[in-house]
């Protein structure tokens, strides 16, 4: 079912991806406006696309504002396995050292964003988000998911598997949670922190209004 959701956001590209590692290329550098398609480049400015992949190495990275046009969160609802692991195992497997693409600025992206890439600071969209790895805000109205979430975290639906900072939604779930989860229900199987909710777990207890725990959990590559 993933590699099937994966070929269906390739199709939305306007230039087609290539999954083999690109990284040892030397990176070319564009001003002011570009698009995030194209590998080994470095946009300093506004990069532009419709859509973002999966899973790749497109080595793109972007020092500005990236701008989707039409971001893969709109079929995201209609996926019924999340992309964010159970376990360590899975997790190992899923996280890596080389990304499709790096963003240090803002990622605005009209429905949402799935993107195997690393943002150092604000992830905006409507429907849904997916990031690898979030240093700063992701911010969705509806669903958000990410593997590491350095920051905050916000949506009606909230997924992660490793939580430092604040997660804020109707319904939180995170495997690591080291901060505070505020909430209607919250969820971590592994807290060093605080939950505020109707309904709150962890793997120390089950109760309304406030709960926490500061287990010593497993240390996992963030």
């Amino acid at each position: 079912m993933k590699l099937f959701f994966l070929l269906f956001i390739a199709s939305l590209q306007c230039v087609a991806q290539d999954t083999v590692k690109t990284s040892v290329k030397k990176q070319r550098h564009r001003f002011p406006i570009w698009t995030y398609h194209q590998k080994n480049v470095t946009t300093h400015g506004v990069s532009l696309g419709l859509g973002s992949f999966a899973d790749g190495t497109n080595s793109a990275n972007t020092n500005g504002v990236k701008i989707e046009l039409i971001g893969a969160g709109i079929v995201m609802p209609f996926i019924p396995q999340s992309f964010v692991p159970t376990n360590d195992n899975d997790f190992s497997k899923d996280i890596k050292d080389t990304l499709s693409e790096k963003i240090n600025g803002i990622v605005i992206s009209a429905s949402g964003t799935v993107c195997d890439c690393r943002t150092n600071g604000l992830v905006l969209g409507a429907i849904f988000h997916y990031n690898t790895k979030v240093n700063g805000a992701s911010i969705s109205l509806a669903m958000n998911e990410a593997l590491i979430n350095n920051g905050l975290q916000f949506g009606m639906f909230t997924n992660c598997y490793k939580m430092n900072g604040l997660q804020i939604g109707g319904k939180n779930h995170s495997y690591y949670t080291n901060g505070v989860q505020i909430g209607l229900y919250n969820i971590s199987k592994h807290l060093r922190g605080f939950q505020f909710g109707l309904w709150n777990v962890n793997e120390k207890r089950s109760l309304p209004v406030v709960n926490w725990y500061f287990g010593k959990g497993k240390k996992v590559k963030s």
